[in-house]
């Protein structure tokens, strides 16, 4: 509206210049004439540019307000979402496992200069190192880059949900909303990371379809760095396009677009050999469980006997060394907690080493009663089981 009524001021004094010149062009006056005529114009074209530059400005501020409402809502809904899947994961029922971790060097990580960025690093307390500091850990990387890595089971998805819903909770108007984006379904080959993840956030979340000056709402929150993507599995691809994914990934990622990756160690190892580490990027690794955190959180969520005892105490008291072995890993504690919470089933089975001879019968023991067999959903080849838990 303001820049019609602008525009048809212009146009109607540069008319009334040409007229006037036309009328007066012989007065003998005409000088001072053309000096007050220009005058007027000029006066009104300022007065034209004052109300653009007004409209131009409201326009870029409903823009702007536009887009941190949009990034509020987005907020709201993925908390949502991953609330629904903590719970039923049961990370807090009644509490999540004590996983720690520790930070990887070179050649899995970059030269410490580069994470650095020219800033001093913090040195890191006691307790540091723990699942719960994790969100503290990546706030404190200047580039806004952290690497997670982690064998098989290790809790890399767990520790990936628990970051998404830690920034939440201390996220403040105006800051990234993380947004979890499994890996399985980029080709970096022919799909730049950008655009997958637009394509990806309006897919699963509808309001983001909305287009303005031919860019959907979710790619507009990309471009002013109003999303933090949390890619989860860069091992689920296949191991052909893994160093091209790290190469997009260097050529694509800046200050607005932080990042938070996980990978299995060995499956990143052999992709940034064949390719390069994730540039300025801190590399942290899982660690096994120690056996007595195991123990601690299987007697915790068993039912108590009146001597104070669990079905699992004396299996714990002298566990066969391949037992040992399972309770190592975040997903084989929490598929036997959920096996075994059926009270129709005894972990005790678990302590016969003519049934159970390997750490691998005890893992297929274990997927099975959690997952039959044959419903089991037929998956290709490298691709991973996501069990509800673990």
């Amino acid at each position: 509206m303001l820049r019609r009524l602008g525009l048809g001021v212009a146009g109607a004094a540069s008319v009334a210049l040409v007229v006037a010149l036309v009328r007066h062009n012989d007065d003998k006056d005409s000088a001072s004439l053309w000096v007050s005529v220009v005058s007027a114009a000029l006066a009104v074209c300022a007065f034209t540019a004052d109300l653009l530059r007004g409209q131009s400005g409201a326009e870029t501020a409903a823009a702007g307000n536009r887009r941190l409402q949009a990034a509020d809502d987005l907020a709201e809904a993925v908390r949502v979402q991953w609330a629904a899947e903590a719970r039923l994961r049961r990370l807090q029922d009644p509490a999540p496992l004590d996983v720690h971790w520790s930070r990887v060097g070179p050649p899995l990580a970059d030269h410490p200069r580069n994470i650095a960025c020219g800033l001093p690093l913090p040195a890191p307390r006691d307790g540091d190192e723990r699942l719960d500091r994790i969100v503290g850990t990546f706030r404190a990387v200047p580039s806004g880059r952290l690497v997670v890595l982690g064998d098989p089971g290790a809790g890399k998805t767990i520790l990936a949900v628990r970051f998404v819903l830690g920034s939440l909770a201390v996220r403040r108007p105006g800051e990234p909303v993380p947004v979890l984006f499994p890996l399985a379904s980029w080709d970096p080959r022919s799909a730049p990371l950008r655009g997958w993840l637009a394509e990806r956030l309006a897919a699963e979340y509808r309001p983001l379809t909305a287009v303005r000056d031919g860019r959907t709402l979710a790619r507009e929150l990309l471009d002013e760095g109003l999303v933090l993507p949390v890619l989860d599995g860069l091992d689920e691809l296949p191991e052909a396009i893994r160093e091209d994914a790290l190469r997009r990934l260097n050529a694509e990622l800046d200050e607005r677009l932080p990042v938070l990756l996980t990978c299995r160690t060995a499956e990143w190892a052999s992709a940034v050999r064949g390719g390069d580490v994730l540039t300025a990027a801190e590399v942290v690794r899982l660690r096994p469980l120690d056996f007595d955190t195991a123990r601690n959180y299987l007697e915790r969520t068993a039912r108590s006997r009146r001597d104070g005892s669990t079905a699992w105490t004396p299996v714990l008291a002298a566990p066969t060394p391949p037992l040992t072995d399972v309770l190592t890993t975040p997903l084989m504690v929490a598929l036997a907690r959920t096996v075994y919470g059926d009270t129709s089933r005894s972990p005790a089975e678990l302590a016969d080493p003519g049934r159970f001879p390997t750490a691998q019968a005890i893992e297929e023991h274990l997927l099975d009663a959690f997952v039959p067999r044959p419903s089991r959903t037929r998956r290709a080849p490298g691709a991973r089981a996501r069990p509800t838990t673990g």
